[in-house]
């Protein structure tokens, strides 16, 4: 179990290092999502075990793209407003 624990924890480290840094991990309906239920179900057809994939289309979500957040004093020295950018998915 630990070698499958680490073999999916690669699989989102790679999504962080290659696509983004900021918004990383297996997200529902992204590459790295699909690469993670390809190894599962190999996986479970090495231990014989018979595999049957369903389409689904998933309705569209937001999420951000990127974000930032600075910490400061109202006026001219801060402006302790929280910001991203977002897009649909």
């Amino acid at each position: 179990m630990k070698r499958d624990v680490v073999a999916l924890s690669k699989v989102s480290l790679k999504h962080r290092d290659t696509v983004n840094r900021q918004m990383w991990g297996r997200f529902p309906g992204t590459l790295a999502d699909r690469e993670g239920m390809q190894y599962l179900t190999g996986q479970f057809q090495r231990l014989g075990l018979s595999v049957r994939t369903v389409p689904y289309v998933l309705p569209q979500a937001w999420r951000p793209d990127s974000w930032h957040a600075r910490h400061g004093a109202p006026g001219p020295e801060g402006t302790g407003r929280l910001g991203g950018h977002w897009r649909r998915s």
